[in-house]
């Protein structure tokens, strides 16, 4: 009797033990395909990580072309796509091929949208005499930020002739110009480009040298167009007699017409790049070259 009951707490035991050794077995394989799951994932984890920073940097590398009509489009062309009828804008691109988009061009540029751009109308105030109009240099200032963007600093200057900025005064003069003569230059730069890199943008544009040449007295005679490729006005690419074009109320798109049904040879334009920065949904200018 004694014999067996010793037996009995043997096997006992030794069943304790199997099933001990067995638990054990069972959660060592268990903690093994765990971490075999957990490794697979973190091996998985990685390669989306690196496939999403290699889509960010694809997209922030990626080249989109923005189509001129578009929102976007308008608003990029808003400060750029600009048509001054005046020698100032032969003296403004000059000055660029020269320096670069230097203090001089900028105050060129802001002074020529100050004074065209209806936006800014509200601006101009009439001058004393009534011989034309004035802009106070904070004024000025402001819409130069709208244009460069916020960090831009002027110096401010004379351009486009002696009685252009009044120190004194603070204060850049709108002084009406007299009868240009028998030969009008002025100078258009017309988009036909937008190319998108992550958040800078380039404008690519032709440009045309026009000179509107008269012939006869001041009310009457015989007007004429001459669209040259360069700025000294020698290489002549065609002549324009055209009534409509001195009726348009958009020059600028009476030549790209011209240009896109081949009567102005794309090949011998000029070609020009804009570049601008996107910063808050705001669009800067930051070169022409």
């Amino acid at each position: 009797m004694k014999n067996k009951f010793i037996i009995g707490i043997t096997l006992f035991v030794i069943i304790g033990i199997v099933v001990c050794l067995i638990y054990i077995l069972l959660n060592l394989r268990e903690e093994k395909e765990n971490n075999k799951v957990d490794n697979t994932q973190n091996v998985t984890s990685n390669v989306d990580n690196n496939e999403n920073v290699n889509l960010e940097d694809n997209e922030k590398n990626e080249e989109i072309e923005i189509a001129l009509n578009s929102k976007i489009g308008v608003q990029i062309l808003r400060y750029i796509d600009i048509a001054i009828d005046s020698p100032y804008s032969d003296e403004l691109y000059q000055e660029i091929e020269k320096n670069g988009l230097s203090n001089k061009a900028k105050v060129m540029y802001t002074y020529l949208i100050a004074t065209n751009d209806t936006t800014y109308s509200e601006y101009l105030i009439p001058l004393e005499d009534s011989s034309g109009s004035y802009i106070n240099v904070n004024d000025f200032e402001n819409i130069a930020k709208d244009i460069f963007g916020n960090d831009v600093k002027l110096t401010h200057e004379t351009v486009f002739g002696d009685e252009n900025y009044d120190m004194q005064n603070s204060r850049y003069l709108n002084l009406p110009m007299g009868f240009p003569g028998s030969d009008f230059n002025y100078t258009y730069d017309i988009p036909y480009k937008i190319k998108q890199i992550g958040d800078t943008y380039e404008v690519y544009m032709y440009r045309l040298y026009i000179t509107e040449k008269f012939s006869g007295e001041e009310n009457e005679g015989s007007m004429s167009v001459n669209i040259y490729k360069d700025s000294g006005r020698i290489n002549k690419l065609t002549e324009i007699s055209d009534n409509n074009f001195f009726e348009s109320e958009n020059k600028k798109e009476y030549l790209k017409n011209k240009i896109d049904a081949g009567n102005i040879k794309k090949e011998s334009l000029k070609v020009v790049k804009y570049t601008l920065k996107k910063v808050n949904d705001k669009y800067y200018l930051e070169n022409i070259e």
